[in-house]
């Protein structure tokens, strides 16, 4: 069972199936795409409606609004762990011959990430990107300066 508490402290429960993915859909959230468990984590308010979907009548019943709900995914390490449960309920909605493709899928896209998140931390550590940004002020200025 996936799970994940928001900045309230509030613990919910995230379930894929039949019925919350076709909320989702009606809300503009296709998880049926293939590519959707690649894609979701990357877009935070598509993210913040596929959850809400996925724990609309927990919410209900607690009294707590959509946007409430919204407001309780505020932080980073709320919304790496929310989408941390959805992959994982999707994975556990997965047909079982297809549940190992679509983990390594999402293993290897984290995996890819992590390692796009390093090589920007070296190109700023290195100051490769201020240079490259003093390069494009140089040219702008160039093409826009008059000529004598």
């Amino acid at each position: 069972m996936a799970t994940f508490t928001d900045t309230e402290g509030r613990s919910w429960i995230v379930a894929v199936n039949c019925a919350t993915l076709g909320r989702c859909k009606d809300a503009g959230v296709d998880l049926t795409r293939p590519d959707a468990a690649l894609r979701i984590a990357d877009d935070v308010l598509q993210l913040g409606m596929a959850l809400w979907c996925m724990v609309e009548r927990q919410a209900e019943s607690r009294g707590i609004t959509p946007e409430q709900f919204a407001e309780s995914l505020g932080s980073g390490e709320v919304i790496d762990a929310a989408a941390d449960a959805l992959l994982e309920a999707l994975v556990d909605f997965t047909r079982p011959g297809r549940r190992a493709v679509l983990r390594k899928a999402i293993a290897t896209k984290q995996d890819v990430d992590r390692k796009a998140v390093g090589v920007a931390e070296q190109m700023i550590d290195s100051g490769e990107i201020e240079r490259e940004a003093e390069r494009e002020l140089s040219r702008l200025r160039s093409s826009i300066s008059p000529t004598s």
